[in-house]
């Protein structure tokens, strides 16, 4: 699949990108390999580390920028 276009860049994604990508592949290679029964505590943890290192900031951009773009096309 691939992402929404918003039409502009946006700066936190570039910022954080190569971060957020490199620990979304770790995420999950130990969320596959992870017991069953540890798997809820890890996927919190790791979504939380994951938000922190700029994940926050690439998603209150692209929510700005879904809502400007609904502004103007109304």
């Amino acid at each position: 699949f691939t992402g929404f276009y918003y039409g502009v860049p946006n700066e936190a994604s570039i910022k954080y990108g190569k971060t957020l990508g490199d620990m979304n592949k770790q995420m999950m290679d130990r969320l596959i390999v992870v017991k069953p029964a540890e798997f809820d505590a890890l996927y919190d943890k790791l979504v939380k580390e994951y938000m922190d290192a700029g994940g926050k900031a690439v998603q209150e951009e692209n929510v700005k920028h879904y809502r400007e773009i609904k502004e103007s096309s109304k």
